[in-house]
């Protein structure tokens, strides 16, 4: 039974992921709007400061890591593709890796990332961190489950 169970998760939280990467593909069609985002150091931390207007609809980057997400101003209703919550800055909530998001924001919003890392060039941070990579995705979210469930 534990089998059973632990593949369905697994299928259901791996399906609910490429769902929010179809719903990307449509908006990657729609105008497109370039967002203000600030990089901070400080020794074995880097944040990423995204600031966001009011009713702009986003999808977030699928993070390889777990870090923590800061909300401080603003609210925006957050789909995982199974849960739907709103959230309102601020707040401060841990997210898993495997992990895309799809939001609405309601009122302007600053949105930051914070990861436990010493490297401070920009670009080698976005392919330790983040990939959009469909099948790297499925593949990590897959052994993800599979690891917390047994």
């Amino acid at each position: 039974m534990r089998l059973k169970l632990t593949k369905a998760l697994s299928k259901d939280r791996i399906d609910a992921t490429m769902r929010i990467f179809d719903l990307e593909d449509v908006m990657l069609g729609m105008p497109q709007l370039e967002l203000e985002t600030i990089h901070h150091f400080a020794p074995g931390i880097y944040a990423r400061e995204l600031r966001i207007p009011a009713d702009t609809a986003l999808t977030g980057a699928t993070h390889k890591t777990e870090h923590l997400n800061i909300c401080a101003i603003g609210r925006l209703t957050v789909v995982n593709g199974i849960e739907e919550k709103e959230v309102v800055g601020p707040c401060i909530f841990v997210s898993q890796p495997g992990t895309k998001r799809a939001a609405y924001v309601h009122e302007d919003a600053v949105w930051i990332t914070i990861h436990a890392t010493e490297e401070t060039d920009v670009e080698k941070l976005e392919t330790m961190l983040v990939t959009n990579d469909r099948e790297e995705v499925r593949k990590m979210l897959g052994h993800i489950t599979m690891k917390e469930l047994t």
